[in-house]
């Protein structure tokens, strides 16, 4: 039987693990983007999807 606390935690470790994700694809694009077309800052999060989408 899941808790009122277990089941807070798992939504804690499953948000953190997440958010490292989004911030891990990000640090891998702007990487890619630099490494690739010469820029050096490419935040746009519709360019980002369509980079990931093509992926």
């Amino acid at each position: 039987m899941k808790t009122y606390a277990s089941k807070k935690l798992l939504n804690t470790v499953k948000n953190s693990a997440h958010e490292y994700m989004i911030r891990r694809q990000a640090a891998n694009y702007e990487r890619f983007m630099q490494e690739k077309a010469d820029v050096f800052q490419v935040t746009g999060a519709k360019e980002q999807a369509l980079f990931w989408a093509m992926n």
